[in-house]
């Protein structure tokens, strides 16, 4: 017990350390290059971005998906080479497909710095999804350890080069994929010799049975993958048609440095609860509603703080990180951050639904909201701006969590009940809401003053004091559930 103890605590401190070295990483990235490059860069930096990511939603998401939900099965089995085989098969040619049309697109294009990006986001793209694949490997085998420093390298050299690319080479906004690509080559290199002491590709093991299994598995998750990028992104094509690209630029930096922030740090406790809660899900479904409330809990009472601070003082973090040409846009903060929160909690109840093989229903609310969402942005961008993409993107959040909810209780019999112990946590948070912006807010409008640091310092200790008080035993109950 003291060896998965200490594995646990292990375990927490390097996705701790993993996780917060890019989100320190990216709050250094973004004012600095927010003042370099115009938003109008931005803006079609994000527009082609976005166009090849929804392309990879079809030829290389749904791989990742594939091994999340196969590995355990196959190496449960002793057949992860026939895994790897039919995979490898498929990367390759979704690879062959994926170029052709990444070239005919730059052929295609009469800007030259179009050109450029659109070749340079490609190779950024098929690299990282390469890696992308290898490192889910690590995370289901547990291995935090190279997981993190490969992260964390990441976003420390890509930065590293990026800035040098810009800076002493004069480079633009193709500084960002370039920096991108080479990093990502290299470490590239370096799983793929990871990959080859243990892992095994054999033409012989290619066969219809396993390419049938992937394919059904995939399809939901390409349909519903699909609804969910047209849910968080289709609102910059709406902008894009509606408004001038710098619009597009100041709305795509305002949503990544929530992403940065906040989904990065949903991603962190994903990434501690992850490996044990889906072989609980894949080894004895029935039995895990009581944890997946026990997983929840903290996901609330550790996330909920940060994203009400992170509004609570959006005019003054977007001051410090962002360039004076983004900063009016820090209104979207708040509700760009709930948002983002909200799609975490999501997660928990569309993978219940995904393993007990129950595709219709997420691939139904992904594709309603993602219409609400586009229907609300075409309705309201025209008349009353781009800020209303970040307001549609909550309200078509929180109608897929009420969604997905209801399905999981109605196909998966989850028994929702939450602790009333978490009651004071929220109330307090509720309390605090009121008194900066009744009392304080007023006294710091554009920067972040003492007054603002105290207030921020102030109100996150006395909320843990709150949080351990009444929660301590519950998070006990969820230390000894990962030691087990």
């Amino acid at each position: 017990m003291n060896n998965k103890k200490h594995k646990f605590l292990f375990d927490i401190a390097w996705y701790f350390v993993g996780g917060i070295i890019p989100i320190l990483v990216g709050f250094i990235r973004v004012p600095i290059f927010t003042r370099y490059f115009t938003a109008s860069e931005y803006g079609i930096y994000g527009i082609i971005l976005i166009t090849y990511t929804i392309l990879t939603l079809f030829l290389f998401s749904w791989l990742a998906n594939c091994i999340w939900r196969f590995y355990n099965k196959y190496k449960n089995k002793n057949e992860l080479p026939r895994l790897y085989s039919n995979l490898f098969l498929l990367f390759i040619a979704f690879s062959a497909l994926f170029t052709i049309i990444a070239v005919g697109w730059s052929i295609g294009s009469n800007e030259e710095e179009t050109k450029r990006l659109v070749l340079y986001v490609f190779l950024q793209l098929m690299v990282s999804n390469l890696n992308n694949y290898m490192l889910i490997v690590h995370r289901l085998e547990e291995n935090s350890g190279l997981f993190n420093t490969v992260t964390m390298l990441r976003a420390i050299l890509s930065f590293g080069l990026q800035y040098i690319l810009t800076f002493r080479l004069g480079w633009r906004i193709e500084a960002i994929p370039s920096s991108m690509i080479i990093v990502e080559a290299i470490i590239s290199l370096f799983l793929i010799s990871k990959f080859l002491q243990t892992g095994k590709i054999k033409i012989g093991l290619i066969s219809k049975t396993t390419l049938k299994e992937l394919f059904e598995y995939a399809i939901p998750g390409i349909i519903s993958n699909l609804g969910l990028y047209l849910l968080t992104s289709s609102d910059r094509y709406v902008i894009a048609l509606f408004e001038e690209m710098d619009k597009v630029g100041i709305y795509n930096q305002v949503y990544n440095l929530c992403q940065i922030s906040i989904m990065a740090l949903v991603n962190i406790y994903l990434s501690v609860i992850n490996p044990r809660f889906f072989k609980e899900l894949e080894s004895n479904f029935n039995a895990t509603s009581r944890l997946t409330i026990i997983y929840i809990k903290p996901f609330l009472l550790i996330l909920a703080p940060i994203v009400t601070y992170f509004s609570l003082f959006a005019r003054p973090v977007a001051t410090v990180l962002l360039g004076p040409e983004f900063r009016v846009g820090y209104p979207l903060i708040p509700w760009v951050s709930f948002a983002v929160f909200i799609y975490g909690l999501t997660l928990f109840f569309e993978n219940r639904l995904k393993l007990n093989s129950k595709y219709k229903p997420v691939i139904i609310g992904f594709l309603i909201c993602a219409a609400i969402n586009i229907g609300i942005n075409f309705f309201t961008i025209p008349k009353w701006g781009y800020f209303w993409a970040g307001i549609s993107t909550f309200i078509s959040y929180l109608i897929l969590l009420i969604y997905l909810i209801y399905q999981d209780i109605r196909k998966n019999g989850l028994l929702l009940k939450l602790p009333a112990n978490i009651l004071p946590a929220f109330a307090f948070l509720i309390l605090q809401s009121f008194i900066y912006t009744r009392y304080i807010e007023s006294y710091s409008q554009d920067n972040f003053t003492l007054l603002t640091l105290l207030t921020a310092t102030v109100f996150t200790i006395t909320y843990f004091i709150i949080v351990v008080i009444f929660n301590i035993k519950d998070l006990r109950i969820f230390q000894h559930i990962q030691n087990q």
